[in-house]
């Protein structure tokens, strides 16, 4: 439950079409997620935390809210905007199903597909070879397809293309929070990378690719 006295909140509604005028508390309805913005007492003026939450109540009049997810991990290409939540329950329903072990994830959306799809690099304790990937894309996809209804409707319309699966070399992700605490970069502040949107990042993941896979 927000703190009204902490300082002033707003909210840019996060639903498809709706207007990127902020509402005030007493403006949410239950149910519906929103990017918050404060401006405290300490001299933040307007600060886009990049937090999205879900209102699920309300208190007297104060609203109670559930965190969703971090708008810089969200993927999107035509306005599916899948959560890195969505994104890990799929992976966790492949990885139930198929058996084989996923330590750390990340998707890329690629657009220089007609039309674009999702590549999934995910990273495992163990080689899997090319041969098996595409099982396991036709797996996840359709994971993906149960845990997100927008995504799904994409897919059934063919305004995207299904998901594809590529795997990493093992120990690819630690690799790259060693290389962000080399950069200067606090340990404790390193957040799981679960979306990939920097060029240069792309080139570091696909360049680490599982030995003998396709480009």
């Amino acid at each position: 439950m927000l703190l009204p006295w902490s300082g002033f909140y707003e909210f840019i509604p996060m639903e498809e079409g709706a207007s990127d005028t902020p509402l005030l508390m007493d403006q949410l309805e239950v149910g519906k997620e929103y990017e918050v913005i404060v401006t405290n007492l300490s001299g933040f003026y307007r600060y886009r935390l990049g937090d999205v939450v879900k209102v699920v109540g309300y208190h007297n009049e104060c609203p109670m809210l559930v965190f969703s997810y971090r708008k810089s991990q969200l993927v999107s290409m035509y306005g599916e905007k899948v959560t890195e939540t969505a994104l890990r329950t799929a992976v966790e329903g492949m990885v139930a199903e198929s058996g084989v072990p996923v330590l750390e994830y990340s998707v890329y959306a690629d657009a220089g597909t007609d039309p674009g799809h999702y590549v999934m690099l995910l990273e495992s304790d163990r080689e899997i070879k090319p041969d098996e990937w595409p099982r396991l894309s036709g797996i996840l996809n359709r994971k993906l397809c149960e845990v997100h209804e927008s995504y799904s409707k994409k897919i059934q319309q063919k305004i995207m293309l299904p998901l594809e699966v590529k795997f990493v070399e093992p120990q690819t992700f630690a690799l790259y929070r060693d290389l962000k605490v080399m950069g200067g970069a606090s340990p404790n502040q390193i957040k799981p990378l679960h979306v990939i949107t920097e060029g240069r990042l792309k080139r570091f993941f696909f360049g680490l690719l599982q030995k003998n896979s396709e480009n």
